[in-house]
C-alpha cells in the first residue's frame, strides 16, 4: 500500500474528507520553518517541506508531491522574504517527497538538487513518464477502493478505503501538472553547505526507510530533518529492511537534536518518539527472525508480531490503525518473507 502512497497525487476538498492539500507553517527554530503536511495515513500522502534560511541562501528539504502545494509554499517563502532557494535536498526517492521538484526548479532555476545516488537512480526509473501512467491507473485504483469499501464488514477498513478513494478521485487533474525533475547533485556520505550565518549538513547515516536516506542537520539550531527514517504516527516500512535501521536510528540519536522534523508528522521537541520507533523496529526485527526460524508461514506471521506497546501509545484512530497495519506490520512481513529466486 505504501508504494501506492508514494506514486499517487491528490487534490483535496473538505467535502470529500481528504485533507492532503492542507498544511500548517511551524517555526521549528530561528532558521528552520516547516510546512507541516496533513497526517499521512491514507493511501495518498505528501511529506513535510522544510526551509532552512540563512543570510545568503535558503535550503529546502523535500518538495512534497503536489504541485499546488509546492506553489503555495513558494509563495509563502517569498512573503517571508527569505534568501533565494539555492539548494534542494530530497531525503529519499519516494514521490511524496520529490514530485514538487519541478515547481521549485521553475521558481529557482539556479538551485542545485541533492539526493543520494541510490535515490537519483530509483527516482529516475520510477517517475519518468509519471503523469501518463497515473492518468491510466488512477481510475482503476479509485474504482477498486470503492468496491472494497462497499464489500468490507470492517468499519476501520471502510473509513480508510473511502477517504483514500476520495483523494484518488481528485488526483487526475493534479497529476497532469507534475513535471518530474531529477536531482543533479549526488551526496552519498556528507556535505556541508554554508547558507550565511547557518550551516546545513547533508548526511547519509545509513539505511533506514530506504538505502539512500539522507538527513539534514542544522548544528546551530540543533535541528534535524529525518525524512521517512522517522514518520508519525505509523512508521512507513514498505520495501524497507529492518536489519540496518536500528543502527541508523542510533546514529540519528547521537546527533542529540533539540528538534526533530520527521518526514511526515508534527515537529518534535524531544526524543521520546524517536526512541519509541527505534524500540519498535528492534523488537519487530527480533520477532521476525524468531518466526522465520520456526518456519511460520508469511500469511500467519503478521498476526503473531506483537506491537501492542507502540499501538497503545500512538495508534488510536481507525485511519491510524489501518495505516499502521498496512504501512508497517504487513509491509515488514512482506519484505522479510520475500523468497530469493535461484540465481538472484
Amino acid at each position: 500500500m505504501r508504494v501506492l502512497a508514494s506514486l499517487l497525487l491528490a487534490l483535496a476538498t473538505p467535502a470529500l474528507a481528504c485533507d492532503i492539500m492542507k498544511y500548517k507553517r511551524v517555526k521549528a527554530s530561528d532558521h528552520v520553518t516547516v510546512f507541516e503536511a496533513a497526517e499521512g495515513t491514507t493511501a495518498v500522502v505528501t511529506g513535510n517541506i522544510v526551509a532552512i534560511a540563512g543570510r545568503d541562501a535558503t535550503l529546502i528539504v523535500d518538495t512534497g508531491q503536489l504541485p499546488s502545494v509546492a506553489q503555495r509554499v513558494i509563495g509563502e517563502l517569498r512573503d517571508m522574504k527569505v534568501a533565494s532557494v539555492r539548494w534542494v535536498v530530497n531525503t529519499h526517492w519516494h514521490g511524496d517527497h520529490l514530485l514538487g521538484n519541478g515547481v521549485f526548479r521553475d521558481a529557482y532555476p539556479d538551485a542545485h538538487f541533492i539526493a543520494h545516488s541510490y535515490s537519483i537512480q530509483q527516482a529516475t526509473r520510477v517517475y519518468t513518464g509519471f503523469a501518463k501512467r497515473m492518468a491510466e491507473k488512477l481510475p482503476a485504483v479509485m474504482d477498486d477502493f470503492r468496491k472494497r469499501a462497499a464489500a468490507t464488514t470492517s468499519s476501520d477498513e471502510k473509513a480508510w478505503l473511502e477517504e483514500s478513494a476520495a483523494c484518488v478521485e481528485l488526483a487526475l487533474p493534479e497529476t497532469q501538472q507534475v513535471a518530474f525533475f531529477p536531482q543533479d547533485t549526488p551526496v552519498d556520505d556528507s556535505r556541508t553547505i554554508d547558507l550565511g550565518g547557518v550551516t546545513a549538513v547533508v548526511r547519509h547515516l545509513g539505511t533506514g526507510n530506504t538505502p539512500g536516506d539522507l538527513v539534514v542537520w542544522v548544528p546551530e539550531d540543533r535541528v534535524v530533518a529525518s525524512g521517512d527514517m522517522v514518520v508519525f504516527p505509523a512508521p512507513y516500512a514498505i520495501g524497507s529492511s529492518l536489519d540496518p535501521w536500528v543502527a541508523t536510528l542510533e546514529a540519528l540519536q547521537r546527533l542529540d537534536p533539540k528538534v526533530l522534523v520527521p518526514g511526515h508528522g508534527p515537529v518534535m521537541r524531544d526524543g521520546t518518539y524517536l526512541a519509541d520507533v527505534k524500540a519498535l523496529i528492534a523488537a519487530t526485527r527480533s520477532q521476525v527472525a524468531a518466526l522465520k526460524a520456526k518456519g511460520v508461514a508469511k500469511e500467519d506471521a503478521a498476526r503473531q508480531i506483537d506491537t501492542a506497546a507502540f499501538r497503545a501509545r500512538y495508534i488510536d484512530t481507525p485511519m491510524r490503525r489501518q495505516a499502521f497495519q498496512g504501512f508497517y506490520v504487513d509491509a515488514v512481513v512482506e519484505k522479510a518473507w520475500e523468497e530469493k529466486r535461484p540465481g538472484s
